[in-house]
């Protein structure tokens, strides 16, 4: 019973150190603050890129007009869902990307494979923040 224990003792502090590995690398998390309504910064809503539309929804890969992956529609409502937290918007983001990479490439074995991989990881980083 005590070996049980120790096992799972080990995959709880491995699970959150995974956790804490897998985020991409950003921006430093900012002290909270002392007022109790959160503030959005209004340069993340002013360089959002426009409502692709329908567009926007013609393929799979949708529009991505600043070219970091992520479609612009989904860039949109990370934004405008999570305006008060860098840390949710980033996490948010990689998940995205690799998932949506992930179903690109599902017909190439070795690329879905290193695709769920940084799934994997990007589910352990936004579980974590």
């Amino acid at each position: 019973m005590k070996a049980i224990y120790t096992i799972v003792s080990t995959l709880i502090v491995l699970a959150s150190l995974v956790g804490l590995a897998s985020c991409s690398d950003g921006p430093e998390r900012e002290a909270p603050s002392s007022k109790s309504e959160p503030v959005a910064d209004s340069s993340i809503l002013a360089n959002l890129p426009p409502d692709p539309g329908e567009a926007g929804r013609a393929t799979l890969e949708g529009i991505d007009s600043g070219n970091n992956g992520v479609r612009d529609d989904v860039q949109r409502w990370i934004a405008l869902t999570f305006p008060d937290s860098e840390k949710t918007r980033a996490s948010f983001s990689q998940r995205t990307i690799s998932m949506q990479q992930f179903l690109i490439d599902a017909a190439d074995p070795a690329k879905s494979l290193s695709n769920a991989l940084q799934m994997d990881r990007a589910a352990a980083c936004l579980a974590y923040v």
